[in-house]
């Protein structure tokens, strides 16, 4: 997701590259000696925050000595009577109400910004390309609502195995079970 997010408002002005693909447990992530070296030649390392990275935090506290270092979503992260918390810390999974995840644009904005500082031509392009993106994500957001809104609501439940849908279910009126 954050992946997403960085090259949208990127654009063609900087090379994203993700370390966990779709279906990889970020929680559980082990860093590999690969992404070591792929971390060691970045120019700006972007992750989401909130306890979501799991063991590869030390990893990432590491590299923010000499790499600029940015938690998305944990700087993003709206005030804490909004945040769930799952075992004393919050909830990372923001992602799944797209109100909340909207947030984390200005925060990747800034820091392209700021990493393109000494490039007018990468740098011109961002913040139109974040204002568009906010749109895209406020549009998916009113998209969802309206959808399931068609669902009665005595049936918009939802049942699963993990904790990570309990900010979807607040955002779009479903009964999370799990």
């Amino acid at each position: 997701m954050l992946g997403d997010v960085a090259s949208e408002v990127a654009g063609g002005g900087a090379t994203v590259r993700t370390m966990m693909g779709p279906g990889v447990d970020p929680q559980l992530y082990r860093a590999s000696a690969g992404d070591g070296a792929l971390l060691g030649q970045a120019d700006l390392i972007l992750y989401s925050g909130l306890h979501l990275e799991g063991k590869l935090g030390d990893v990432l506290a590491g590299f923010a000595a000499r790499t600029p270092t940015v938690a998305a979503a944990g700087q993003a992260a709206p005030p804490e009577e909004v945040l769930r918390t799952s075992g004393g810390a919050p909830d990372p999974h923001v992602w799944m109400d797209v109100g909340l995840w909207r947030l984390t644009v200005p925060v990747i904005e800034k820091a392209l910004l700021e990493q393109s500082s000494g490039d007018e031509e990468c740098a011109s392009g961002i913040p139109a390309r974040a204002a568009a993106y906010e749109g895209q994500l406020a549009a998916l957001d009113a998209w969802a609502r309206a959808a399931l809104a068609t669902v009665p609501e005595r049936q918009r439940v939802l049942v699963t195995a993990h904790e990570a849908f309990h900010y979807f279910g607040r955002a779009y009126g479903v009964q999370v079970e799990g």
